[in-house]
């Protein structure tokens, strides 16, 4: 269930980001964690019944977690600007992943609800489950924010191949998080991230891309979970292009290794050296995300961060060992040698060049 909402996001993300696809910047690797990437392109918006509503400028905003950070006038009179249409998906999206994670829960445990502002400009909605019967800790943000981009933040970008003038550079960024840290060591830690970025040119062009990914985070593996991970996204892709699968997953397996699959194992038994193999593992996790994580070090590196929801990815416990390394031949050790080594799940290699 979890990796379909996964799925469901970046599907509905994709309806926007890969109707027509121009990749700039060709000779560089533009990288980001997960099974896919999106990048630059020429956006068509066709997200259901929000067409409808903004070609008429009606918003519904009952069933979001809370209320758009964006004035609703200012929404409602800019219909057609990517900017509105972005953050009425993204919160859209939010409110569909926060109910089918309820659903999973008993029946009070819910997601509390913290809508916050950055003085520098915009804010965002964090939302978050802990200590829950199935969620250790799960967390489903969106932020939508303004201002201008810090030196480090353009270096971050020129080192990917961004070409952006000096001076004080103007930006909105747009996007929607999510990390969920199940309970049970035998479920992998789910995470997707999708954004909508624009920085304005000191001679008032616009430069603008997308950017995301989704991956699983396996404890243990589970070969057939993984395959149908890598299947589900690699028919969602197939729908604009043949080639993005394995083009985007060649660029994750260099980023990151991370894949799997959830619900049928939440409740799988499991022992106290399976519990402290999850929380071995999530110290990695972390690890990864304070030091080579884009998002994170980008949110860090702007003015006016609110760091409460940059690092609401970290799970809730974690933990380090000195040198530590399983024995051959394990369950553990056989996670870590796929992870050293990606797998072509799907046998797609060569075969869509």
């Amino acid at each position: 269930m979890f990796q379909n909402i996964c799925v469901k996001a970046f599907q509905t993300v994709t309806s926007i980001t890969l109707y027509q696809y121009v990749f700039k910047n060709k000779g560089t690797k533009l990288r980001h964690m997960g099974a896919l990437l999106l990048t630059s392109g020429i956006a068509t918006y066709t997200a259901n019944k929000y067409k409808a509503e903004m070609a008429t400028a009606v918003i519904e905003t009952s069933n979001f977690m809370a209320k758009p950070i964006t004035d609703i006038k200012k929404l409602s009179q800019n219909p057609n600007d990517m900017k509105t249409k972005m953050e009425l998906l993204i919160m859209r999206i939010q409110a569909e992943v926060c109910h089918a994670l309820e659903a999973e829960e008993d029946k009070d445990t819910r997601f509390q609800v913290d809508r916050w502002e950055r003085p520098e400009g915009g804010g965002g909605i964090t939302c978050v489950i802990q200590d829950g019967q199935t969620f250790e800790k799960a967390g489903v943000n969106v932020s939508v924010v303004q201002g201008h981009l810090p030196p480090a933040a353009v270096q971050q970008m020129r080192a990917r191949g961004k070409i952006l003038q000096d001076g004080p550079l103007p930006f909105f960024a747009a996007g929607i998080s999510s990390v969920i840290h199940p309970r049970n060591p035998m479920v992998p830690t789910v995470h997707f991230n999708y954004r909508y970025f624009e920085v304005q040119n000191t001679d008032g062009s616009v430069q603008w891309w997308f950017g995301g990914g989704t991956d699983l985070t396996p404890y243990y593996l589970d070969e057939e979970d993984s395959k149908y991970f890598h299947r589900t996204l690699k028919k969602a892709c197939d729908k604009h292009n043949k080639k993005y699968y394995s083009q985007y997953k060649a660029w994750c397996d260099d980023y990151f290794h991370i894949k799997h699959r959830v619900q049928k194992h939440k409740n799988d038994p499991y022992g106290y050296s399976e519990r402290q193999w999850q929380l071995l593992r999530r110290g990695r996790y972390v690890e990864f995300n304070l030091i080579y994580d884009r998002g994170t070090k980008f949110g860090l590196y702007t003015p006016g961060a609110r760091y409460e929801s940059i690092l609401m990815s970290l799970p809730l416990t974690a933990k380090w060992e000195y040198m530590h390394t399983p024995n051959p031949q394990s369950k553990e050790w056989n996670l870590l040698e796929v992870l050293r080594s990606p797998r072509d799940w799907l046998g797609t290699e060569g075969a869509e060049k």
